[in-house]
């Protein structure tokens, strides 16, 4: 068949009945091929930070201040783009689809799936089934993507956009080099420590270069809440910086794909490709992305349960907020109204240090404390998620609870749970350390309201310990 009518072939038919291997059988019959060497990129990364509403124009000017870096400015639920002093970037939500528009040429994305909990292989089915049917309407857009800190996955992923996305246009009769605009992900900022955020935007910022994006956007630490002048300045020049030093210092933007022929990158891209490959199908058989949308919506709803779920035992692991939290850690002000849509891991222990119902809290050690020292450390780390900087009291069962804290933690052996389950019911909120299998029953007619163990629910053993704040 030849590329004219296999054009034909899928305005008529759609690509529903193109399955993976037929794809890559007919793009490469096309005379798709990847290089076996990395070339060098041409014309390099191009560089951006994402600004906050309200900007000061002077505190802007000085963070910038002989940077040749561009502006992504965010007011009032729009972004836009400064370049030579006009807009040709602007943010809008119009509609059931999220729209991003480039001088004039609306980009593709998928970003609103990202953001709202939806899985990796749901992200980049979506945005190649709206690639897809930008390409049936005569057009050729960028596609923007929302890249976050798990570097592996995120080069997967943006090496699978443009793998898809340019078989597709060769298929279509297109042979052309799709351009990707990425930004950091905001899914994975935290309000707490947020210095900690520059951390994870430069990790972004890494998995762009190195999975591909041709513009690349850092948003600054301090970006859901500015701080004041001072934090704000600070904040804008450490995400401007942060792409030129890795371009201009490290020259991490020199090459093009530097990971190709890597294993498990390589495998990772194919799986992720096939995946998101079979949903595109699914949405042609629906009758294009514009169809698909009350389907893709449900489809990132469902798989946001799972999200809140991961989140809620914290994984993935946010340092400073989820994992080796500071019990006094700072916090940015209330989240800016146009990102209370992103749905973020960090998110639910936030709202649970601003709602301040959790109370001062012991540690009560019964037993041998060296036998009980790892199982005391995981206690004072997880306590310290929640805000609090726990007492620790030597306990005997024998003599009243120690004065000093509202609730109170049990450190013990496993092999002193039924000796517990045998006391007196107590009169205060007390949880244990442990999972007490057999003798949960007994343990919760003495009076033990939570367990805390690893990967439990936090915010579920915060909330029966403390009864969000009634006794």
């Amino acid at each position: 068949m030849s590329t004219v009518e296999g054009r034909e072939q899928v305005k008529d038919q759609g690509l529903r009945e193109h399955p993976w291997s037929g794809l890559r059988l007919r793009v490469c019959e096309g005379g798709y091929r990847r290089t076996p060497l990395p070339l060098y990129r041409e014309g390099g990364v191009r560089w951006g930070i994402v600004v906050g509403p309200e900007q000061p124009e002077g505190i802007a000017a000085k963070a910038l201040d002989g940077l040749d870096v561009e502006r992504w400015l965010v007011r009032e639920g729009e972004v836009q783009l400064k370049e030579d002093g006009a807009a040709c970037v602007e943010w809008r939500k119009d509609g059931a689809v999220a729209g991003l528009v480039a001088g004039g040429v609306e980009l593709v994305h998928a970003i609103d799936c990202h953001e709202g909990g939806g899985s990796i292989p749901t992200e980049v089915g979506v945005v190649i089934a709206r690639f897809v049917e930008r390409l049936r309407q005569g057009g050729c857009s960028p596609i923007a993507v929302a890249v976050g800190p798990e570097v592996y996955m995120e080069v997967a992923k943006l090496r699978a956009i443009r793998m898809l996305a340019e078989r597709v246009a060769l298929f279509l009769g297109r042979a052309l080099r799709v351009r990707i605009w990425a930004r950091t992900s905001l899914v994975s900022y935290s309000r707490i420590e947020p210095e900690t955020n520059a951390l994870r935007a430069t990790l972004s910022a890494l998995a762009s270069i190195f999975g591909g994006a041709d513009f690349v956007g850092v948003a600054p630490y301090d970006v859901l809440a500015p701080g004041g002048p001072e934090v704000r300045s600070r904040a804008l020049r450490l995400s401007a910086t942060t792409g030129l030093i890795a371009d201009l210092e490290a020259h991490l933007a020199l090459v093009d794909d530097p990971l190709f022929g890597a294993y498990a990158i390589e495998e990772w891209t194919e799986a992720l490709a096939r995946k998101a490959w079979e949903l595109v199908r699914e949405i042609e058989r629906m009758g294009g992305a514009s169809q698909a949308v009350e389907w893709v919506r449900k489809r990132v709803g469902s798989e946001s349960v799972r999200f809140d779920e991961l989140a809620l035992r914290g994984r993935p692991l946010r340092i400073g907020a989820t994992a080796f939290a500071r019990s006094d850690a700072p916090m940015l002000g209330p989240l800016l109204p146009i990102w209370s849509a992103v749905r973020r891991e960090t998110a639910w222990i936030e709202a649970l240090r601003e709602g301040q119902w959790v109370r001062p809290t012991g540690i009560l050690r019964w037993g041998d404390p060296g036998l009980l020292h790892a199982r005391l450390a995981f206690i004072e780390e997880r306590l310290r998620v929640l805000g609090i900087e726990p007492l620790i009291f030597e306990w005997d069962p024998a003599r009243p609870l120690p004065e000093g804290a509202d609730a109170f933690v049990i450190c013990t052996e496993d092999k002193r749970f039924a000796e517990l389950a045998s006391l007196r019911p107590f009169s205060v909120p007390v949880a244990l350390a442990g999972k007490a299998g057999a003798l949960e029953g007994a343990l919760r007619a003495v009076g033990i309201r939570a367990f805390l163990f690893q990967g439990c629910d936090l915010l579920a053993f915060a909330r029966a310990l403390y009864r969000e704040g009634h006794s």
